[in-house]
């Protein structure tokens, strides 16, 4: 399962958990959350911290994305296609 890192991409892993507790988590850890944040110039919104929860899987997480105060979006973390 993979997901962007804000509000609605926290909702829908929380969704799919309920549904699906042995769901397999794709690219959602601190680590990934790191590597897919922008650098300047681009500087997306400001992250709405209390709708994260916890993200039990990686509490690092959820923790990494409160100090960070900014959403990141899976699209970072795809790789070029091959040429």
């Amino acid at each position: 399962m993979r997901a962007d890192f804000d509000c609605a991409g926290r909702a829908l892993v929380r969704a799919v958990l309920a549904i699906v507790p042995q769901a397999v988590m794709w690219r959602r850890t601190a680590a990934d959350y790191a590597a897919s944040l922008h650098p300047a110039p681009f500087e997306p919104g400001v992250l709405n911290a209390a709708c994260l929860g916890e993200t039990q899987r990686d509490p690092a997480l959820a923790a990494a994305m409160r100090a960070s105060g900014r959403p990141a979006y899976e699209e970072a973390l795809i790789e070029p296609p091959l040429t």
